[in-house]
Order: structure tokens, then C-alpha cells, then sequence
């Protein structure tokens, strides 16, 4: 993409700019928190009632702040503790329901959780938006 044309019109508008910037970090982040919500799977609510938005002098970013966001994000395998047993210690043994039978194992093999990916959706799925975002101030700044 050839932005010549950009930075020339830029250095000429520098206060402009700033305010045009500052449109983008605010309609983008919010596009990227609304986008992060939709992809976010919800169990409680709680991570998605966590998601802060940093606002930096280039950009932004927006942070799902749950202590547990990365694992859902990631699954455990590599980022958590991956496999591992699950034992009874305050009983003699554990108890579910599990494919239409009732058990009672002292001990499980909990295979870990796989991941959702919630974050990868939310930039895959918040590009494109924002670029039009993006590409509507430009036609707009043209017309004017």
C-alpha cells in the first residue's frame, strides 16, 4: 500500500493528525473489545466484564485481565500444568455423571484443555473493520 500521499498531507496537518489518531485509537479499540466479547466464551461472565483497553501514544491495546485468560486462550498443554491426576482427597472417592453412568474413581487423568483462541478470532475478525474504519476518514478527508 503506497502512503506517500498520507505522510505528505500528515506533515503538513500535524494537529489534525492528532486529532484523526486519536478518532482511530478510539473507534478501533472499540471495535477490537467488541470483536474480543463476541469470540470470548463464557463460562461465569467474569473474563468477559475484565478486559481492559490501554490507550499508548501509538496505538492501543486491549487486555483480557482474567488471571486464567491465557490458559483459555492457549488450552494447558505447553501454558499450564498440561495432563495431570485428579485424587480424591476429602473422600473416598470422586463422583460424576458421565455418559449416562454414574461413578466413583479414587482417581482421574484430566487431559488438559485445549484452548479457544478468543484473541487470535478477535485480530482476525477486528482487521477488517478497522481498516475500513480507516479507509472511510481517508475518503472523507478527500471529499472535504
Amino acid at each position: 500500500m503506497d502512503i506517500t500521499g498520507f505522510l505528505a498531507w500528515a506533515d503538513n496537518e500535524p494537529e489534525r493528525v492528532n486529532r484523526i489518531m486519536t478518532f482511530i485509537r478510539q473507534e478501533g479499540s472499540d471495535v477490537v473489545h467488541e470483536e474480543m466479547i463476541r469470540h470470548m466464551p463464557e463460562r461465569t461472565g467474569f473474563m468477559k466484564q475484565n478486559i481492559d483497553v490501554v490507550f499508548t501514544e501509538t496505538g492501543f491495546a486491549v487486555i483480557a485481565t482474567a488471571s486464567y485468560a491465557l490458559f483459555v486462550e492457549r488450552g494447558t498443554g505447553i501454558w499450564g500444568r498440561g495432563p495431570y491426576p485428579i485424587v480424591a482427597k476429602k473422600a473416598k472417592a470422586l463422583h460424576f455423571e458421565w455418559m449416562g453412568r454414574e461413578w466413583f474413581l479414587k482417581r482421574v487423568w484430566h487431559p488438559g484443555f485445549p484452548g479457544r483462541f478468543f484473541a487470535v478470532k478477535t485480530k482476525e475478525t477486528s482487521k477488517p473493520r478497522i481498516f475500513d474504519i480507516v479507509s472511510q476518514l481517508w475518503r472523507d478527508l478527500h471529499v472535504v
